[in-house]
């Protein structure tokens, strides 16, 4: 079903596939953007201790089941909390 004005909007914060034999992995679900960005950093702190700060972190914006957008914070090898971030709109 195609996704209305009507429907609900989630932005999910994601640890997207980086390898082959990885999967998607959702971190959290969040009502607004700004609410999602601030959690990113602590979610990346805790869910990264393990593997490499260098690791891309999505937030996706939704709208009912149609993906409207994707954030992507690019990591830093230094730190697991300064970053860019690039927009990708999904048409």
């Amino acid at each position: 079903m195609t996704a209305t004005k009507h429907s609900a909007e989630a932005f999910l914060v994601v640890d997207p596939q980086q390898d082959y034999e990885e999967s998607d992995t959702t971190w959290g679900v969040y009502g607004s953007l700004q609410a999602a960005k601030i959690a990113t950093p602590r979610l990346r702190r805790h869910r990264l201790i393990h593997w490499n700060t260098d690791r891309d972190t999505e937030i996706q914006r939704w709208r009912g089941d149609q993906l409207i957008g994707t954030w992507t914070y690019h990591g830093n090898p230094d730190s697991a909390l300064h970053g860019t971030w690039t927009y990708e709109e999904h048409p």
